[in-house]
């Protein structure tokens, strides 16, 4: 293992990334808690992300990749190794394929980098017409994280729409796989080689302009009355059990308000924890667990945690 000290020389001198030393992550999580990485890179193209995969596989140290930080409890000790931020991979491609032809229904494969907003791709396809993606309007997340968790919303899921995913692998090589070889399931996805996620292809369809406004326009809608707004969170904390409702669980056991130090479920949704202002990721992953266990006590329903929760423990 040729240390920290090795990798950060690596990356300054053969990539054109940020590179940061000792970075807090609480400034890059949406719960805005999350202890120092050792380094923290940030690729501008994925030239940048291939080297820096490889190096840290050659350096032997931890690999850890983060999109926007919003499905992410950092722990207070932070992050050892290398943290790989996609924020600065960003672009999307292919949406030349619509033409002037406007056929109802018309396939249309729209492909973006893994730091691309969701937002952004969203609001790319509502000038476009495009149907597909109106569910995950709303979500803070990033094309990549997208595609790591599957997230979801509104009965749909982003696997749905996955027509390939290009990986580096941690030889630092470019891995382009087809959907069949991906395997999405609720909340996460499986790949046959190790690698980071660098780009995604999406199948959507051609319905217009007024139809996928209005049905981005309803999501956000249904959206901004069930999640609290302005205030440390991560989204859903827990996945919902089969034939139920996470959420709807910890109101029944009377769970809205409870609090861990300045962590407290939220009065607006059960399966929401927000950070009140000033709250440790340990008072947030303690919270975590009491709620989980009093739903086991009580209810007999073990809940299984949405969020991802890495890093060290704080002292």
């Amino acid at each position: 293992m040729k240390g920290t000290g090795e990798l950060a020389k690596i990356l300054h001198e053969k990539c054109r990334g940020k590179l940061l030393q000792g970075e807090h992550l609480r400034d890059h999580t949406s719960f805005r808690v999350g202890g120092p990485a050792d380094l923290l890179f940030f690729p501008v193209d994925t030239e940048d992300l291939s080297v820096a995969v490889k190096a840290a596989d050659l350096c032997g140290m931890p690999l850890f990749v983060m999109g926007n930080g919003t499905n992410l409890l950092v722990r207070d000790g932070g992050i050892r190794g290398l943290a790989i931020h996609t924020g600065a991979l960003v672009g999307i491609s292919g949406s030349e394929a619509v033409g002037d032809q406007g056929a109802e229904r018309q396939a249309v494969e729209l492909s973006a980098l893994a730091g691309t907003l969701l937002s952004g791709v969203i609001n790319h396809t509502v000038k476009l017409g495009l149907s597909g993606l109106e569910f995950a309007a709303g979500i803070p997340g990033t094309v990549g994280g997208a595609a790591y968790m599957n997230a979801g919303a509104h009965g749909s899921s982003f696997g749905d729409i996955v027509s390939w995913l290009e990986l580096v692998d941690m030889k630092g090589e470019r891995v382009r796989l087809a959907r069949s070889q991906v395997d999405f399931f609720y909340r996460g996805s499986r790949w046959p080689c190790e690698g980071v996620v660098a780009e995604v292809g999406m199948r959507l369809v051609y319905k217009g302009d007024p139809y996928v406004h209005d049905r981005v326009k309803h999501c956000l809608s249904e959206r901004g009355k069930r999640l609290p707004l302005g205030v440390g969170m991560a989204g859903s904390v827990f996945k919902n059990p089969p034939g139920d409702y996470a959420g709807r669980i910890i109101e029944s056991l009377g769970m809205k308000g409870l609090r861990v130090g300045r962590a407290e479920v939220s009065r607006k949704h059960a399966n929401v924890i927000v950070n009140l202002g000033g709250a440790t990721a340990g008072e947030i992953e303690r919270l975590v667990e009491l709620v989980a266990r009093k739903a086991e006590e009580k209810a007999g329903i073990r809940l299984e945690t949405e969020i991802d929760i890495v890093g060290e423990d704080g002292l």
